[in-house]
């Protein structure tokens, strides 16, 4: 069904200039909720991108998911952003126990994901899409609000601007 769907969309998005992603599974075990999963390895997540070969075919990067997987994150950024099929971007981190079973999500600078090496190789290779810093965490002041609260949006944020600023500096030279 993915390849049907594939083949028939990604030609019509190309000739709008759009440019397609799907989330792979999240939580990425074989199995949700009674549903087999088509996106919950590495190896699934490139079978996505050979099935019909355009940028407009692409994928959101999760740096959790990945490392969710027991990936790399940074290997990974790289492999999809070199190629140009990376289509969007989900900043976060996790702290793994056990690949696709057991993680916790974390505070972006408390996990296993060396975050500034992920914006490292998305400078690199010229990624210029959304970065989105997802699924904040909550803090005392937050009770009461949606989506993880004001606090952990402005840290996620903050941070991301802050990683991006370092990979810039470290890459291309500071100017101070």
């Amino acid at each position: 069904n993915l390849t049907y769907f594939l083949k028939a969309l990604v030609p019509v998005a190309e000739k709008a200039g759009v440019r397609l992603c799907v989330h792979p599974n999240d939580p990425p075990p074989k199995m949700s909720r009674g549903n087999g999963q088509v996106l919950n390895t590495l190896k699934d997540w490139k079978r996505l991108i050979e099935t019909v070969d355009s940028p407009s075919n692409g994928l959101t990067f999760d740096s959790g998911v990945t490392r969710e997987l027991g990936e790399d994150p940074v290997a990974v950024a790289r492999y999809f952003a070199s190629r140009d099929r990376m289509n969007d971007c989900h900043f976060r981190n996790v702290k793994l126990t056990k690949p696709n079973e057991k993680y916790t999500e974390v505070w972006n600078d408390e996990g296993d994901d060396n975050l500034l090496a992920v914006m490292k190789e998305l400078i690199k290779n010229n990624y210029k899409r959304l970065v989105m810093p997802e699924h904040p965490r909550t803090m005392e002041n937050d009770k009461g609000q949606k989506n993880g609260g004001y606090t952990g949006w402005v840290y996620n944020v903050g941070y991301a601007r802050a990683m991006m600023q370092v990979a810039l500096m470290e890459l291309r030279g500071s100017k101070g």
